[in-house]
């Protein structure tokens, strides 16, 4: 989840929408879905896909997520230093 954020909205079948965070390396950006190869998308059953939809649902798993979307957008400004080392 953390190394994309947007590959599991792809994978559930959301629609992804661009975050205005920092990517650190074009792997990390929504354009890199298009790249992911295919068997790694064709593995998973409707099961397991229903699995990972109700895990990245849940209230655990958003308040990771929506937290590491805002210190990624905190990234984007934040210069080297002492805060970009505590983000």
């Amino acid at each position: 989840m953390l190394k994309n954020v947007y590959l599991i909205e792809h994978l559930i079948g959301q629609k992804i929408k661009r975050h205005d965070i920092w990517h650190s390396s074009n792997i990390e950006e929504p354009e890199y879905i298009d790249y992911v190869p295919k068997e790694y998308l064709e593995m998973w059953n409707n099961d397991e896909i229903d699995w990972v939809k109700h895990r990245f649902n849940s209230m655990t798993f958003q308040k990771i997520y929506k937290r590491y979307i805002e210190i990624y957008h905190e990234l984007k400004t934040v210069r080297p230093g002492p805060k970009r080392r505590e983000l």
